[in-house]
């Protein structure tokens, strides 16, 4: 991340498709700047994959294992990864006035991503313009928001971003076959991290 850029950083996310858009929404609650609306294009979607993709055998451990049994390693972790969601969807919530719903005013169209380790998580930084004000008049990029993710929320992040895509019928060109065989296993609701 640019040394100069603060972000705010998002406590829960959770993704849709606007059909009017033909992008995905993630819309993301932080604590400073409540709820913010992200326009991810197709484009940005493939990026971000790739980043979490290239970023994942630096925060696994899978340089360790042998590249042969890289695929069976890969889906064993999406699968606990996401059996962990699905007992957390399943636990009754304390307090559901957090819940992330649409977002409020701000918007923004996503136009770059930025990734860093830090321990054993990674952090996806966006930049963007504000919408609709970026679409009409010159405004420079802005740091939107900030998601820092364990494994487990960049497995979930993984099924969620590529669940839509199928869902947008973008056929991102990511072949993973161990993210397919977890289709039966939907996400529900929002990542808190």
């Amino acid at each position: 991340m640019a040394e100069q850029a603060t972000y705010p950083l998002c406590q829960r996310f959770s993704i849709g498709y606007s059909v009017f858009e033909d992008r995905l929404l993630l819309s993301a609650s932080t604590a400073d700047a409540g709820v913010l609306g992200l326009l991810l294009t197709r484009r940005l979607v493939f990026i971000v994959l790739q980043q979490i993709l290239n970023r994942l055998p630096d925060l696994t451990q899978l340089k360790q294992t042998p590249a042969a049994f890289w695929q069976e390693v890969l889906q064993i972790n999406h699968q606990q990864a996401l059996q962990q969601k699905a007992a957390a969807d399943n636990e009754p919530e304390a307090d559901t006035t957090t819940v992330v719903t649409e977002p409020d005013d701000a918007l923004f169209l996503v136009t770059g991503l930025t990734t860093q380790l830090q321990e054993s998580q990674l952090v996806l930084a966006f930049n963007g313009l504000p919408m609709p004000e970026g679409m009409q008049q010159a405004t420079g990029f802005i740091s939107i928001v900030a998601l820092k993710l364990s494994v487990d929320n960049l497995h979930q992040l993984l099924q969620m971003l590529v669940g839509k895509a199928k869902e947008a019928e973008w056929h991102l060109p990511v072949e993973l076959p161990w993210l397919e065989a977890s289709w039966g296993q939907e996400l529900k609701g929002q990542v808190q991290h």
